[in-house]
């Protein structure tokens, strides 16, 4: 059986890092991490601003650490995604403007098997790559990426509440997938 992927979408400050970690644990899968975090990192943003490329490059880099993932665990029937292409699309367009027509089509390309999506209604905590502290800011790119999910035609699951309401959602909704692809 071919790997299946699942990725957690949604705005920053939603818990998607600490939500995939857990869920990884829970069910003793391999955990991705977001490329983005580790590529930004250090980096000082007014002697080095975004550009084009820095989007293209994490795109590119966040399939390849789900390709290795994949490789390094044998195969695993499922593994959890702390991100993928789409959101970067989106934070492409907000940081400076626009995505190139090459990250649209990663971003169309790169599939996922079960997307669950992070509302963006929890409180913003920052940390040195958060960006946007206002909550209509927050609301608007959780609009946007709602938008382009309905664009690619990409179904997804919204978990809302606190942290142990979405983790429980999750739970079910990812033990309800995993029945479906062992039938």
């Amino acid at each position: 059986m071919k790997t299946k992927k699942i990725c957690i979408i949604g705005g920053e400050s939603t818990f998607k890092t600490t939500i995939s970690k857990s869920l990884s644990k829970y069910f003793n899968r391999p955990w991705v991490e977001e490329y983005a975090i580790e590529y930004f990192k250090n980096r000082d943003f007014d002697k080095n601003p975004f550009c084009e490329s820095d989007f293209l490059n994490v795109a590119n880099g966040q399939l390849d650490l789900e390709k290795l993932s994949i490789d390094r665990n044998n195969n695993p029937n499922f593994l959890i995604c702390d991100t993928c292409p789409l959101v970067t699309l989106l934070w492409s367009d907000k940081l400076i403007g626009y995505y190139s027509n090459e990250l649209l089509k990663i971003a169309k390309e790169s599939k996922y098997d079960l997307y669950l999506f992070l509302d963006y209604k929890t409180k913003w905590v920052n940390d040195e790559l958060r960006l946007i502290p206002e909550e209509k800011e927050r609301e608007l790119f959780q609009s946007k990426l709602i938008e382009k999910c309905k664009e690619f035609e990409i179904e997804y699951n919204l978990l809302d509440g606190s942290y142990e309401d979405r983790e429980k959602k999750a739970i079910k909704i990812i033990q309800d997938f995993i029945e479906k692809i062992l039938k």
